[in-house]
């Protein structure tokens, strides 16, 4: 039997009212490369950091080997972290850096240089010991930061998406040399990650998680081929999920019918006996061969068919990508490799009939059924589920930003019956977006719960609209029930998931402050016509931030962003609209009539810089403190937080809207599809609405308000203040939380993009800031 590293029995995680982690027991074999992997928010950090001691459990035991740590501090455990950010000491040289722990224990001079010199000859970097970590790549730092935590020889290893960072060449390289020392050393590596492909490249088992409990464990090609619940089956790459009836059974095969009455072999294994099952077939396993009009095609003997009518043939290199409408009328990805000439393959186009054909023991079974009508109001797409991206159709979706409305359908929910009001609520924001006094707490969220009896589980769970969204899209897209009641998120992403059928309708008799008391500029949005999904946050400008005493000079275009003599201190965005829109609108283009000859410009200018090291990263919200804190002298960057940085951080920081125009957008409070607090989530946005409650709010952030009145009420307030501090705090933002008329002059909305826009922008803004 293997000796067991790590062992956690019967382990909970409760943050106040949030259950992080729960009831969870685990075995971790010594020498293993286990990974858990899952979206944000399932539990997969917070567990490592209990194993590592930087959270102890609400319940629980953790064992490392035979000894029991689970009230033990970090530095008293045989384990060692590498975080993302790697956290090397940025005065010290490489060599220092990784014998930083052997000289804290006191080793001989002589063997801290040999083992040091042993452990860079195991990660590639022999010759790199004066170097200081500002002069190293990043995969050259994540080498340095594995080395010093292996130095000390921890009974455990603990990653938490050290690669994160990494672009994705560089990225895939480490996942080899990650495994290849791993394999060396001997040990035990838990590995954390969202995504996919790391965990089933390096990893001898992986454990999938949801809502803090293990949905499924094992090795990758088991997890793969044989998934056991739907969102294993949808995190884990592609899948297409049939729904049909047991009909019978041959041996180890069933018969399974689908709505339309077709029968189709599938193994009986994992359907415990169930009548109702789903059917699941990965893209690259089925086959697709054209029909011609009339022709009923032809069956080959034991082997499952399905007829359907291309939607969308799109061709991505090494296959041929084809969204299949069935004869069910579901949905089916097919992923056909390219191993002919594109002309052979000239009659399988949009409209084309096809046969789809596949060998039943290459389908999986889930026990359980859910019906098509419901699978459609759910997924809003039909039967693809795809892992933390879109399926097809929402990969191609528009998710620009418009004046004009949006020209794609939505699907909506069907109302929920409305209850009676719960007390309970929980809502994911971004960070620094609500007012904050000097105990931590929020007052007018305190008022909120005072006010309604409400109690709020409030979280800074949102720093990227798509890390978060792919966080919670598959089990939107499987139907399931978010632990959120109320989100947060920009314009173009509440487009896109009105589209999808991702939202819940709003009941506007429930809102009578915001049709009182909503500006005009946020009533009847472009994405969201007779605000039926949403209703305004706050509002603000993309554009730059800079510190002048560290530019020397003003800032006042794109390009000074590019200047050579901000090489390591000037940020972009990790968001392709904002940095594509911007680049383009200091080239000259019209945004509405922007082609790809003119993105193709952008990702040029963006690649040559960032591979001339002009750029220190692309951002999310962390770029807020790299600027505050000196480390970026100009950035893309968010009017609002500008505003707070000048008042609250760091006052010589300045906000500008480029000569050539900003960015304008908007955030909005909804609830997703199926929200399990309706009632009290219309109270929450109702509450501010309020222009008393929106003008504290305001106070606080200094972004656009939604609501009307607002700055001539912070001047108000500004004129009882009793110190000239204040008053001329108040008197600042109550310039900056309503848009100028020469600022709206100069700021454009975002281009509403057409499917293959999408995908081809994308795929673009990846080389240019990736590689």
């Amino acid at each position: 039997m293997p000796q067991i590293d790590v062992h956690l029995e019967r382990v909970t995680k409760r943050f106040h009212e949030v259950t992080a982690v729960d009831d969870l027991s685990l075995e971790i074999n010594r020498g293993e490369f286990f990974s858990m992997l899952g979206p944000s928010g399932c539990g997969k950090t917070t567990t490592l950091r209990m194993i590592g001691g930087f959270e102890l459990p609400t319940a629980g035991t953790i064992r490392l080997g035979d000894r029991d740590v689970t009230d033990l501090p970090p530095f008293r455990r045989d384990v060692n972290t590498v975080f993302q950010n790697y956290a090397l000491f940025p005065h010290l040289s490489v060599f220092e850096n990784v014998a930083f722990g052997l000289r804290r224990r006191k080793v001989d001079r002589a063997q801290i240089a040999k083992q040091v010199g042993d452990m860079l000859e195991l990660v590639e970097l022999p010759g790199y010991e004066r170097r200081r970590p500002n002069q190293l790549s990043g995969g050259q730092q994540q080498r340095v930061a594995l080395a010093r935590a292996l130095i000390n020889h921890p009974r455990v290893l603990l990653l938490d998406e050290p690669l994160g960072a990494l672009d994705l060449k560089l990225r895939k390289a480490m996942q080899i040399e990650l495994k290849r020392i791993q394999t060396e050393v001997g040990i035990t590596f838990i590995y954390v990650t969202h995504d996919q492909e790391e965990a089933m490249t390096m990893s001898d088992r992986i454990a999938v998680m949801n809502h803090g409990r293990i949905e499924q464990l094992g090795a990758p090609e088991e997890l793969y081929e044989r998934p056991t619940t739907a969102f294993v089956a949808g995190f884990l790459g592609v899948s297409n999920l049939l729904d049909g009836t047991v009909a019978g059974r041959d041996g180890a095969l069933l018969s399974v019918k689908l709505e339309d009455g077709t029968l189709l072999q599938v193994p009986a294994s994992g359907v415990n006996g169930a009548s109702e099952v789903r059917i699941g077939v990965r893209p690259e396993k089925l086959r697709v061969a054209a029909l011609a009009d009339g022709d009923p095609g032809s069956t080959e003997s034991g082997v499952n068919t399905l007829d359907g009518t291309i939607l969308d043939a799109s061709y991505v290199g090494v296959s041929t990508q084809y969204l299949v409408k069935t004869s069910t009328g579901q949905q089916v990805t097919v992923y056909a490799q390219n191993l002919e000439t594109s002309g052979s393959r000239e009659g399988l186009a949009d409209g084309q009939r096809v046969r789809l054909s596949w060998r039943p023991q290459h389908s999986f079974v889930i026990a359980g059924a859910h019906s098509h009508s419901a699978f459609l109001r759910d997924a809003g797409r039909g039967g693809v589920y795809v892992g933390s991206t879109l399926s097809l159709g929402a990969i191609l979706a528009a998710c620009g930003v418009a004046p004009q409305a949006s020209n794609t359908v939505a699907v909506t929910p069907s109302p929920t019956a409305r209850p009676s009001k719960a007390g309970v609520l929980a809502w994911a924001n971004w960070p620094e977006y609500i007012d904050v006094d000097d105990k931590g707490n929020h007052p007018t969220l305190d008022k909120f719960q005072k006010e309604t009896g409400i109690k709020v589980t409030y979280t800074e769970a949102i720093n990227d609209n798509e890390d978060f969204f792919g966080s919670i899209q598959p089990d939107l897209a499987a139907g399931g029930q978010l632990s959120w009641d109320v989100i947060v998120m920009t314009d173009w992403m509440i487009e896109r998931m009105i589209r999808l059928g991702y939202l819940q309708p709003l009941e506007h008799a429930e809102l009578p402050n915001f049709t009182a008391n909503a500006d005009p500029l946020y009533v009847d949005p472009w994405y969201d016509k007779g605000n039926k999904f949403s209703t305004a946050w706050q509002s603000g400008i993309t554009g730059i931030g800079y510190n002048p005493k560290l530019t020397k000079r003003a800032i006042t275009s794109i390009d000074d962003l590019f200047d050579p003599a901000f090489k390591g201190r000037s940020g972009m965005f990790s968001d392709m609209r904002d940095d594509y829109s911007l680049v383009m609108l200091s080239q000259g283009v019209t945004l509405a009539n922007a082609t790809m000859a003119d993105v193709q410009k952008a990702h040029d200018k963006i690649k040559a810089a960032r591979e001339a090291g002009q750029f220190r990263n692309f951002y999310g919200n962390e770029y807020y403190d790299e600027l505050a804190g000196g480390n970026l002298a100009v950035t893309i960057a968010w009017s609002g937080d500008i505003t707070q940085m000048q008042l609250y951080d760091n006052p010589d920081v300045k906000f500008v809207i480029p000569e050539s125009g900003g960015m304008r957008w908007v955030d909005n409070m909804a609830m997703p599809a199926r929200v399990k607090h309706p009632t009290d989530a219309h109270l929450l946005m109702n509450f501010w609405y309020d222009p008393a409650n929106a003008t504290t709010l305001a106070e606080y952030i200094g972004y656009f308000s939604p609501v009307k009145g607002v700055p001539d009420l912070i001047r108000a307030d500004a004129a009882k203040a009793s110190d000239k501090a204040t008053k001329d705090q108040l008197n600042v933002i109550a310039n900056t939380v309503a848009p100028t008329k020469e600022e709206l002059a100069n700021v454009f909305y975002y281009k509403v993009l057409t499917e293959d826009e999408e995908r081809a922008w994308n795929e673009s803004f990846q080389d240019a800031s990736t590689g």
